[in-house]
């Protein structure tokens, strides 16, 4: 069974989170801007793929992403790694959750943002909370969207930073 990811990316990937459009929508929040909502375009550029049995989706296998971010006009901006825990690999569970994602993104300053949440199997949208950051992003609250701009393939997604603090 292929799984589908909407991610930090999540990024991508938030990234998550991973091909033209799109443009930062402001620009980068800092700890004591308000509330404000930025893109990057997410490129899963490495998968790995670790299953207790090869070639069987099972509980406790797990997905590791390697992104580039890019802004709009294609200048990268940073990194975004990610790995996610495979829990119920069949769609029947409660909201089709198939598993739980975690990962960083490190911009090219070296500040980063914490991120974190449930992915399911059904969607090509994924949303995960914000649960921290270091550096220009230290009081990070928020949300980020990750969309997949290529199906269940994930491998181009648009992430949606929606942030306050």
């Amino acid at each position: 069974m292929r799984m589908r990811l909407g991610l930090v990316a999540v990024v991508a990937g938030l990234a998550g989170w991973i091909a033209g459009g799109g443009t930062l929508a402001t620009a980068s929040p800092t700890a004591d801007e308000s509330a404000q909502t930025f893109r990057l375009h997410e490129f899963v550029i490495k998968t790995i793929l670790l299953q207790e049995k090869p070639g069987t989706n099972s509980p406790g296998d797990q997905l590791i992403f390697h992104s580039v971010l890019k802004t709009g006009a294609g200048e990268t901006v940073g990194v975004s790694d990610y790995s996610c825990l495979i829990l119920n690999p069949s769609s029947s569970g409660p909201a089709h959750v198939v598993g739980h994602c975690t990962g960083t993104v490190t911009f090219t300053d070296h500040s980063t943002i914490e991120f974190s949440g449930a992915f399911n199997n059904v969607s090509n949208n994924t949303t995960l909370a914000l649960i921290g950051g270091t550096g220009r992003y230290s009081a990070i609250e928020g949300q980020v969207f990750v969309k997949s701009l290529n199906g269940a393939a994930a491998t181009k997604l648009l992430d949606t930073f929606k942030v306050a603090g």
